[in-house]
């Protein structure tokens, strides 16, 4: 796709100018309001066909306030939405956003793509959506036509924008280190919590169900042991026999394409995810996520070996684990001090510890409670290597590292970043499908 083309539409009827790559359409919007649509031609029947659609609107409002508000908007239109990320976002013209979110639609997850600016008084939204194989490969061409969208110059400036009514709080720290307004996101994120529908087992029945799984039988003398009642409550058991929905499940767990285990603490409360799957389906076995282990309650099941069990599609994975560690929208910035000492790092990882630096940013990352995730991959194409994680709360995520020192090195790692880290693990285990 090295060459393009410029939009038909531009400098005629359409008030949103971008150029596209050769071998992609401009199409009729799907909906009145949409002025911008193209689209790749991709062959195939019942075939999910990637696309960006373009909005325009006059808007009197700074973009931390367009960005809050169409934060708001994607929320307020789909029930399962996770947020992935909002980020800042750099064109030639200006700064800008990028909004990333997932959802589910008729059984396939999609991820969208929401990039905002202002230009001339008007609100542009151009919003991408694709499903997961194909996001790696065709989101530097969605960054490309939005790098290369503007305002065309019959629109002129917009007049008698929409107001903000409502006062936008900022993030003091991110707005300080980055230099521009940004919008808190703790209340966005807290909508992507984990999401479980499966049921809670102890772990006696887990090990019966992985015992299950690689052909044992319960024997059929002294009655019926409490794991047993479990799973067969569950509907994961017809007496002692597998029921026809728990088939997948003994399947997965006796011959998986891949396995990822995430081992993790807060404090002195431990928890765990692990997920078995293929190319279609996953079954995860996952301790109380991220957001719940700081109540005592919670914390106090984890210990006890109830995990709760779910089946879910290989493509919903990466979302489900990104919500189960909290890693969700969050300014993530540098340290200003980088690397510290090994000591002084876990001492954190049990209770609190001063801040290396007496900086607004270290000082901020500091004070919030950690929870610290291990990554470990496998699959019969090999192992990955292993990634160390802490999550900060509001100040987002930060990877672990050997530093030059001797010492460990944090490194900001965007929500962004972590949720691609997490699809290509996937993808890279189970190979192309």
């Amino acid at each position: 796709m090295s060459s393009s083309q410029q939009h038909p539409d531009a400098g005629t009827r359409s008030r949103i100018r971008a150029t596209v790559p050769a071998g992609w359409a401009t199409g009729e919007s799907p909906r009145p309001e949409v002025e911008f649509f193209t689209f790749p031609h991709v062959d195939g029947e019942g075939v999910f066909v990637p696309n960006m659609v373009g909005v325009i609107n006059p808007f009197a409002g700074d973009l931390h306030e367009f960005s809050a508000l169409a934060q708001a908007n994607l929320l307020a239109l789909f029930d399962d939405l996770h947020v992935i990320d909002v980020s800042w976002w750099e064109r030639e013209a200006g700064h800008a956003r990028t909004i990333i979110t997932t959802r589910t639609e008729n059984g396939r997850v999609l991820i969208g793509v929401e990039y905002l600016f202002i230009e001339n008084g008007w609100a542009v939204q151009l919003t991408a959506t694709v499903t997961p194989p194909a996001y790696r490969a065709l989101r530097p061409v969605f960054d490309g036509i939005a790098a290369s969208a503007s305002v065309a110059g019959h629109a002129g400036a917009a007049a008698g924008g929409t107001a903000v009514e409502q006062v936008i709080t900022l993030d003091e720290v991110a707005s300080a280190a980055v230099g521009q307004p940004c919008e808190r996101l703790d209340s966005v994120r807290a909508t992507g919590q984990y999401r479980s529908r499966g049921p809670v087992l102890s772990g006696e029945a887990l090990e019966l169900l992985v015992s299950l799984a690689h052909g044992h039988r319960p024997g059929r003398l002294g009655g019926t042991p409490p794991a047993l009642k479990e799973l067969q409550e569950a509907g994961l058991l017809d007496g002692r026999r597998p029921t026809e929905e728990s088939e997948l499940i003994l399947q997965l767990l006796a011959s998986p394409s891949a396995q990822v285990t995430v081992r993790a603490h807060r404090g002195t409360a431990a928890t765990d995810f692990q997920a078995w799957f293929d190319g279609s389906y996953a079954v995860v076995v996952a301790g109380p996520p991220s957001a719940y282990l700081d109540h005592d309650d919670v914390a106090q099941v984890a210990l006890t070996g109830h995990r709760q069990l779910d089946v879910i599609t290989t493509e919903a994975l990466p979302t489900s684990l990104f919500a189960w560690a909290a890693a969700g929208p969050a300014w993530v910035v540098p340290l200003e001090r980088e690397e510290v000492p090994r000591e002084h790092l876990e001492a954190h990882w049990t209770g609190p510890a001063p801040a290396p630096s007496a900086g607004c940013v270290d000082t901020a990352v500091w004070a919030e409670p950690w929870f610290i995730w291990t990554l470990e991959a496998v699959s019969n194409r090999g192992t990955l290597d292993q990634v160390v994680r802490v999550t900060a709360g509001d100040r987002g995520t930060y990877r672990l590292a050997d530093g030059a020192d001797g010492g460990v090195a944090l490194l900001p790692e965007t929500p962004q970043a972590v949720f691609e880290h997490l699809l290509g693990t996937v993808s890279e285990l189970v190979g192309p499908q």
